[in-house]
């Protein structure tokens, strides 16, 4: 099977793992990706309509849903631990003003679908 990895320029004794060769042209290195080799990502039918803002802000956040109902708000930090959770109907101010300075993953979800959003605090 041919690999999907093609060089196009290499910094000198550089040696890619899909062939195990090592090129010596050129002063670049980079690859050219052919057919299919995507990660298995898909659509997702199932998101829901979702504004959330300021965002970045100092921890304070508002949620506003495009659907009226019930909602579930799962916050996680870079290394994917939940650090809050909470639920809401139709729209919340969520204070995050406790939590370090960083990007943080906020999850939304209803039983309709999900979906998520990066939020910074600074």
């Amino acid at each position: 099977m041919m690999s999907p990895f093609r060089n196009l320029f290499c910094q000198q004794g550089i040696s890619l793992a899909s062939d195990g060769l090592s090129y010596t042209n050129g002063n670049a290195y980079a690859i050219r990706l052919s057919g299919n080799a995507s990660a298995g990502v898909q659509e997702n039918d199932h998101l829901i309509g979702i504004t959330m803002y300021p965002n970045p802000s100092e921890g304070l956040f508002t949620i506003n849903t495009t659907e009226a109902g019930r909602y579930l708000v799962d916050v996680m930090n870079i290394l994917g631990e939940m650090v809050q959770s909470t639920s809401f109907n139709n729209s919340m101010n969520m204070d995050l003003t406790g939590l370090a300075k960083g990007v943080y993953t906020v999850r939304v979800s209803n039983e309709a679908g999900s979906t998520v959003q990066k939020v910074t605090i600074r």
